[in-house]
C-alpha cells in the first residue's frame, strides 16, 4: 500500500512539472496545422514508390489515462508530424520526420534501405541523424547506440516502418474524413506492436493516394502499466508529391 501511495505522489509531482507554459512558436504551428481543412476527395489509388520531395502532414493528438481512481487524466495534448523523404543514396532514401508538440519540437532522419524489388515490407533502417539535446547534429548506425536519446529516435523511426508494412494488407473498406480531405474505400486494419514502455494496439486507415506511408488516419492505445493508457490519434492534414525539404537544412525556421 505504501508503495501504491509514493507511486501516487510522483505521478502528482510530474503532473505539476508538466504544466509549464507552451512554447508560443511551436503552438503558432500547431494552430496553423489545425486550420488546415480541404474538401477534396480522392480514391485510393497511386504510385507506391517512394520518391524525393514526397512529404505528408499529419495532425497529432495525445492523452494519458490512469485507470483506477480517475485522478490523473490529462487532456488531449495536440501537436503534428510531419514527414518527408529528403535524399537518396543508392537504393536506400533518407526519411525525415518532424514531431512538434506544444512544448517541444524534435527532427529524426533514417537512411532506409529499399529492396530493389521495392518489397517494401522488408525496408531497413541503415543509420540516423537527429539533434543532441547540447544542440550536436549526430549520425550514428544502431550499434553505436549510447543514451536513451539514441535509442528513442531509432525506435521513433522504426515505428514508421512497422506501421508501413501494415499498409500492404487489405482490410475493410472504409470511407475516412480527414483535414486534407476525403478518402474513398480506404482499408481499415487492426494492428499490435511491442514498444519500450509496453504494447501498442489499435486501427490504421490506408489509401495509396497518399504518399511514403499511405496513412491516412491512425487511432492507438498504448498499455505503459496494468494502470496507465496512453492514446494517440493521427490524421491527414495535408500531403504532396513533390517539394519536401530537410528540416536539418533549416535550423530554427519555420518549415510550415
Amino acid at each position: 500500500m505504501q508503495k501504491i501511495i509514493m507511486n501516487l505522489m510522483l505521478l502528482v509531482f510530474i503532473a505539476m512539472l508538466s504544466g509549464c507554459a507552451t512554447d508560443a512558436k511551436l503552438q503558432a504551428q500547431i494552430d496553423q496545422v489545425n486550420r488546415l481543412n480541404y474538401h477534396k476527395s480522392y480514391d485510393n489509388q497511386g504510385d507506391a514508390n517512394w520518391a524525393v520531395g514526397q512529404w505528408v502532414l499529419y495532425r497529432t493528438s495525445t492523452g494519458s489515462h490512469e485507470e483506477i481512481f480517475r485522478l490523473f487524466d490529462k487532456e488531449p495534448i495536440p501537436g503534428f508530424r510531419k514527414i518527408t523523404i529528403t535524399g537518396k543514396t543508392g537504393s536506400s532514401f533518407w526519411l525525415e520526420q518532424q514531431i512538434v508538440g506544444p512544448k517541444q519540437e524534435e527532427t529524426i532522419a533514417a537512411l532506409v534501405d529499399v529492396a530493389a524489388s521495392q518489397e517494401k515490407s522488408h525496408f531497413n533502417i541503415v543509420r540516423i541523424k537527429f539533434t543532441q539535446s547540447d544542440g550536436k547534429i549526430v549520425e550514428i548506425d544502431k550499434k553505436n547506440i549510447a543514451d536513451n536519446q539514441a535509442e528513442n529516435a531509432w525506435e521513433e523511426m522504426q515505428y514508421l516502418i512497422n506501421l508501413f508494412e501494415h499498409s500492404h494488407k487489405h482490410g475493410r473498406i472504409r470511407t475516412i474524413s480527414t483535414p486534407a480531405g476525403t478518402f474513398n474505400n480506404a482499408y481499415e486494419i487492426p494492428f499490435a506492436m511491442s514498444r519500450v514502455l509496453g504494447q501498442e494496439k489499435g486501427n490504421v486507415f490506408y489509401s495509396h493516394a497518399v504518399p511514403i506511408l499511405t496513412l491516412v488516419k491512425l487511432q492507438a492505445t498504448d498499455t505503459t502499466s496494468r494502470w496507465f493508457k496512453n492514446t494517440s490519434t493521427w490524421e491527414i492534414a495535408d500531403f504532396g508529391h513533390v517539394g519536401g525539404s530537410s528540416h536539418f537544412s533549416f535550423q530554427g525556421q519555420s518549415r510550415l
